[in-house]
């Protein structure tokens, strides 16, 4: 019986102890690795054909790779289908750098829109926590 209690304990404290970093199994998604899209006044927007958007994360160090994602839908609105209207939808797939920290990180991302996406009447960003931003109606 002591055995095994000291087993258990043993078991629990390297359990407790254990480096606990997010494996890029348990936060691969669609965003990637956690972070999130701050609300700041007159953010995300597009200017001309490129998007301006904040994305703010842990961090020891900054600058960490974000990747610009986007796919074409189409409208569901009966007379939009006629026209084939394309809607777009963009956001960003962050890294996992591994880093463990303290330290906050937001940083300004500027990407410039490929034609498909700047050619849409609709332009949707959506982002980690369920933001969507309407970018363009």
């Amino acid at each position: 019986m002591k055995n095994l209690a000291k087993a258990l304990c043993l078991v629990l404290c390297i359990g407790c102890n254990s480096d606990i970093s997010e494996s890029p199994k348990a936060t691969t998604s669609q965003f990637g690795a956690h972070y999130y899209v701050p609300d700041y006044p007159g953010f995300p927007k597009i200017i001309g054909d490129s998007l301006f958007a904040y994305v703010a994360y842990s961090c020891c160090t900054g600058n960490h790779p974000f990747h610009f994602q986007y796919k074409i839908l189409h409208d569901s609105n009966e007379l939009q289908k006629r026209r084939r209207s394309k809607v777009a939808e963009v956001w960003f797939f962050k890294e996992e750098l591994g880093q463990i920290c303290d330290g906050f990180c937001s940083e300004l991302q500027a990407v410039r829109l490929p034609p498909d996406i700047a050619a849409s009447q609709k332009i949707t960003m959506v982002g980690p926590r369920d933001k969507i931003f309407i970018l363009r109606e």
